[in-house]
């Protein structure tokens, strides 16, 4: 798979993934749509992703930078599942927070942010690699 990158503020994004070489690959159940659905409220905002595993398609864990913009100071947590995080970073220059991840497809995981202010207007970017 190559490298990959969307873009979500808030609501639900999809993408979908084949071989690139299988005609009819999603009626053959050889494919992968991974869903990112983004919600925000006044300190927090969340992150879920879950997939769709067609029944002929092997998943896989995909790395991941979720890069979210317009973060005004470091955010008070940063929790994946039940697990605060520790890892990424913030960048009071480009007020980006970075957050590295790696993703199991046959399961669903939760990214939260939990801020110190109210959480204005952010672009979220995700990026996969293989």
């Amino acid at each position: 798979m190559p490298n990959s990158k969307e873009y979500l503020m808030s609501g639900m994004k999809k993408l979908l993934f084949d071989d690139g070489e299988t005609k009819g690959a999603f009626e053959k159940g050889m494919f992968e749509v991974l869903k990112f659905e983004a919600e925000q409220e006044k300190r927090w905002f969340e992150i879920d992703f879950e997939a769709e595993t067609g029944i002929k398609f092997q998943t896989s864990t995909k790395q991941i930078n979720l890069i979210i913009h317009n973060i005004s100071k470091f955010p008070k947590k940063v929790k994946i599942g039940n697990k605060s995080q520790q890892n990424g970073g913030y960048s009071s220059k480009n007020k980006t927070l970075t957050i590295p991840l790696n993703w199991d497809t046959s399961k669903e995981i939760e990214v939260k942010i939990i801020s110190n202010i109210n959480v204005t207007l952010f672009k979220i970017y995700i990026f996969l690699q293989k």
